[in-house]
């Protein structure tokens, strides 16, 4: 009888011991505003999709160049816009690019947490809309608050 009481107790002890093994749920999301600066759909030839982290004068005349690029020199589509690098970061999404129209890529949402920035991105895997016969790639430029922190891009 008392090997079965000592065996009980042991039973309840260890079935009621809480584990440390927790999940921790991470950093908390701290939501960044963003500004777009241009949300469009270059015609021309194609550049390579991607996303670019641009933080001086300089990397933004490299893109502006990548980006003019696709109209061979008769059309810069990001000619005249001016970003403040003292005070911003600009984050630019290319999606692929496609022989007809109908495509999207959008910025989402901007958060930082544990020392990263994730930039959720929403793009279109298949036509939707109108479908046009003209070339396409689109792509969203935004800016955010000055930032040095890594980036990690997630798209649904």
């Amino acid at each position: 009888m008392k090997n079965i009481f000592l065996l009980t107790l042991a039973f309840f002890a260890f079935s009621s011991c809480q584990s440390d093994d927790s999940q921790d749920p991470g950093p908390e999301l701290m939501n960044i505003d963003f500004e777009s600066v241009m949300k469009s759909e270059f015609s021309g030839e194609p550049i390579a999709a991607g996303e670019f982290i641009i933080n001086t004068n300089a990397e933004w005349a490299d893109f502006t160049a990548l980006a003019n690029s696709v109209y061979i020199g008769q059309w810069e589509p990001l000619d005249g816009i001016s970003i403040d690098f003292e005070n911003h970061t600009a984050i630019a999404v290319v999606h692929d690019f496609f022989g007809y129209g109908g495509h999207f890529i959008e910025i989402t949402s901007i958060d930082e947490a544990g020392g990263t920035i994730y930039v959720q991105v929403s793009k279109s895997e298949s036509f939707g809309g109108d479908v046009t016969m003209i070339h396409c790639q689109p792509y969203q430029i935004v800016t955010i608050p000055k930032t040095t922190l890594p980036v990690t891009f997630e798209y649904d």
